[in-house]
């Protein structure tokens, strides 16, 4: 796999998934109460499986000390009946370049995309070390989960 190095192509990759989010019924625009402060609304999605619901985003970031627009990615929450803003439960984010400061990262080969996360997690203003991350996984039966990338280096592929 080549990692994506590129602002071009990974906003090729994040329009499909755009355009995917977007087939999904809008249920209106609504702000989210992100770390990186971005205040506008944004519309959101419902996606739907039998009982099962979430509310998901399309969002672009940017670099807290810079302002640079460093990063997109989805929002996802479940659904609540308050007009406040929406707390994420998760977010995947697809960094315009390469950097092993982000937490996920994209490959490709050829048709075959892969966003990568290397367990890194911030919760709250603190963050879930790396290891007990990938601990958590193999002693609750999750190896299968773990794959091992060109370094080595321990990841979770999210599809």
């Amino acid at each position: 796999m080549n990692k994506v190095d590129n602002e071009e192509r990974t906003r090729e990759i994040f329009h499909v998934l755009e355009i995917g989010l977007a087939n999904f019924k809008r249920i209106g625009q609504r702000k989210w109460g992100n770390p990186s402060g971005s205040l506008e609304e944004l519309d959101v999605y419902e996606i739907k499986d039998k009982e099962d619901i979430i509310w998901a985003s399309t969002v672009e970031w940017c670099n807290a000390s810079t302002g640079e627009i460093n990063r997109c990615g989805i929002l996802t929450t479940l659904p609540g009946d308050s007009n406040n803003t929406l707390g994420q439960i998760l977010e995947v984010n697809l960094p315009y370049y390469f950097s092993k400061s982000f937490n996920t990262r994209v490959y490709e080969d050829n048709n075959l995309i892969e966003i990568r996360n290397y367990g890194k997690f911030t919760i709250g203003r603190r963050g879930l070390k790396r290891q007990y991350f990938f601990d958590y996984l193999k002693e609750n039966g999750y190896n299968d989960e773990i794959c091992i990338d060109e370094e080595g280096k321990e990841y979770v592929l999210l599809d």
